[in-house]
Formats: C-alpha cells, structure tokens, sequence
C-alpha cells in the first residue's frame, strides 16, 4: 500500500491497481491525502482500484481502456465462471 501511495503522490496520470484481497468486487479511488495548507481530507481520483471477485463468486471483469477519457477505464462485469476446488 505505501507503494501505492507514493506512486499517487507523485503522479498525474491515470492508473489501474488491480488486486483480489477480500474477493468482493470494489471499485474505488482508495489513496486519501491531506492538503496541508487547507487541512481538507480528499482522495486522489486519478488513481482507481479493481478488487475483483474470488471463491464462490469466481468470474472474470472486463476493462475498457480509452486513454484521452477524464475516467478512462470502464469495467464490466462477465458470467460467474463454473469452478470448484479440487485438493
């Protein structure tokens, strides 16, 4: 996470983290600062977070990327996939 937060603290251009921790689908602008001269508490809404699904709800998300959008990503959410642990 302190990875991510120094990448968003010294960029201005969009990025995608893409992660499956807690297996509920979230998309989100997870990095929050403080500006130091106003004290206001804001995120950082260039940066955007992909926690896709997992075990029981296994199923693919598809990500558009359109580079010269405001919010170029756009994700879609495909058919769960049939799967089962097998030991």
């Amino acid at each position: 996470y302190k990875k991510m937060e120094e990448f968003a603290q010294n960029s201005t251009v969009p990025a995608l983290f893409v992660h499956g921790d807690d297996h509920k689908f979230t998309i989100d602008h997870p990095i929050y600062y403080v500006d130091k001269k106003t004290g206001y508490f804001g995120n950082r809404p260039f940066v955007t977070r992909l926690q896709v699904y997992g075990f029981p709800n296994v199923r693919a998300v598809e990500v558009k990327v359109e580079p010269n959008s405001p919010q170029p990503f756009a994700f879609y959410s495909l058919e769960p996939i049939p799967w089962q642990y097998k030991k």
